[in-house]
């Protein structure tokens, strides 16, 4: 009987052993996947971050050219109105200058 209670404690024990020694490699490789998902989350947040920023560039550059639009067309409209104003005074000096 000692015989046979020793050899069941003893492979008893060893199962034990080897049921612990699996549960870390399992729990070494958990917390692997788990570091590596964490490493994958933080690049998705920052390519979303990234996503953000070019979307608000986008829009201040939208607005830039909206504002260099209205800047263009009023330089446009000063140069008709002052092109209007100014063909009468080059007439005059045309007209002033002695003719050869």
């Amino acid at each position: 009987m000692k015989k046979f209670a020793f050899r069941f404690l003893l492979i008893a024990g060893t199962l034990a052993g080897i049921a612990y020694l699996k549960k870390d490699v399992i729990l070494d490789a958990l917390i692997k996947y788990s570091i590596d998902i964490d490493r994958i989350n933080n690049t998705v947040d920052d390519v979303i971050d990234k996503a953000f920023t070019v979307k608000d560039k986008i829009k201040q550059t939208k607005e830039t050219l909206a504002e260099t639009k209205e800047t263009f067309n009023e330089l446009s409209s000063d140069i008709s109105d002052y092109s209007t104003e100014i063909k009468p005074i080059v007439d005059q000096i045309k007209n002033d200058l002695p003719h050869e």
